[in-house]
């Protein structure tokens, strides 16, 4: 019975380790929408009819869904991407929207982000990273990332969440050294540190587990362990009855 609850750990071990791995994000290759088409200048209520599990709440109100390349470069991922934009104004006017998760973020636990970004062309891409416990306020900024090109380029960070939050907030960048920002946004992922060790043998310890624990038999009834004469056992949940020895 120890071999056989040693193999059940372990599979809960492996489950709890691609849990971990898990996209925390609903909808962050942005496919799920009700649009046919490309959407230009979208206003934040007409954004948040159209797209699931986001919701805009930028100060300029004009983010873009496009479909295929309709406008910039195809997609990273699917069918559609988002464009955003700070508006070379003072204040200044900015596109952003935060993403719904699965489950709320913990405060001092590590998360793994990755997207994809690019820069229309004859523009500087660049935006800001934040989390929030409000699907409406930006909340806490975490980084600025930019100086990406005209193509897709994979962004991958890694943070310390400072405080529990419900979103992943993205915004055009307000950085007052970038006078007008449009970007290409794609593919977001987001997946907690990882926890639990998997060794590389864990695969093959699940697959024998079971087996192993058919290698258990349990005499009942009171005999002498080694003779199998009239016992029952038990191997892998089944009961059998021993044939008598010759």
């Amino acid at each position: 019975m120890r071999t056989i609850r040693t193999s059940v750990a372990i599979v809960l071990l492996a489950f709890a380790a691609n849990e971990a791995r898990a996209n925390l994000i609903l909808n962050g290759d942005f496919e799920n929408n009700t649009a046919q088409n490309t959407l230009f200048n979208l206003t934040n209520a007409n954004f948040n009819a159209t797209m699931a599990d986001a919701t805009a709440f930028g100060t300029a109100g004009e983010i873009d869904l496009i479909k295929n390349s309709d406008f910039g470069i195809p997609p990273e991922s699917g069918l559609w991407k988002l464009a955003i934009h700070t508006q070379p104004a003072l204040g200044p006017p900015f596109d952003a929207f935060s993403l719904n998760l699965s489950s709320a973020l913990v405060a001092g636990a590590t998360y793994n982000l990755q997207y994809f970004a690019a820069a229309a062309v004859n523009f500087n891409g660049q935006v800001d990273i934040g989390i929030s416990s409000s699907a409406t306020d930006f909340g806490s900024f975490l980084f600025t990332d930019g100086a990406f090109g005209n193509d897709w380029t994979q962004r991958d960070f890694s943070f310390v969440v400072p405080v529990g939050a419900s979103f992943l907030t993205v915004r055009s960048s307000i950085d007052l050294q970038t006078s007008e920002a449009f970007s290409f946004v794609d593919n977001f992922s987001l997946t907690a540190g990882s926890t639990v060790a998997e060794p590389p043998s864990l695969l093959m310890v699940v697959t024998a587990g079971p087996l192993l624990g058919c290698g258990y038999m349990r005499a009942r009834g009171g005999r002498r362990r080694g003779r199998a004469d009239g016992l029952n056992l038990r191997c892998c949940g089944v009961r059998t009855k021993a044939q008598p020895s010759r």
